[in-house]
């Protein structure tokens, strides 16, 4: 009869472990998604917008966490005002890229030489969720 019992444990233990096998998590995995940059330690992606002047979204996600950094957001009015993100690279745990801001919302009426388009650099770690900014 305790023959039986270890045979059962096992065999129960081969079970729970087949599963697991069977059935690998992929880490920082979204629906939709197009990855822009990614590492051994995290993945930045974009994903499409949910609507409005709302282009995409970028995102970074440390695989360790597997839970995902909203960054930035893409956006044009096709008017006057859009922004966008470029640039973007991934070193360990940190992301670095550019905003670009554009304004020509004075058309025909802004003065000489002005320029609607501004620059600015971020960074993010991946861990603190922390965002900041570089350059204005």
């Amino acid at each position: 009869m305790m023959r039986f019992g270890a045979v059962f444990a096992v065999l129960t233990l081969l079970v729970v472990a087949g599963n697991a096998q069977a059935a690998p998590t992929k880490r920082c995995s979204f629906k939709g998604s197009t990855t822009v940059a990614k590492n051994k330690y995290a993945r930045v992606f974009t994903r499409p917008s949910r609507g409005g002047e709302e282009v995409e979204r970028l995102y970074g996600c440390l695989y360790s966490a597997n839970r995902r950094v909203w960054l930035d957001t893409s956006s044009d009015d096709q008017y006057v005002t859009s922004e966008e993100f470029k640039d973007v690279k991934l070193r360990g745990r940190f992301v670095t890229w550019t905003h670009v801001s554009t304004d020509i919302s004075c058309k025909a009426d802004c003065p000489p030489g002005y320029d609607g388009t501004s620059e600015r650099q971020l960074s993010a770690d991946l861990r603190t969720r922390k965002i900041t900014t570089l350059t204005e």
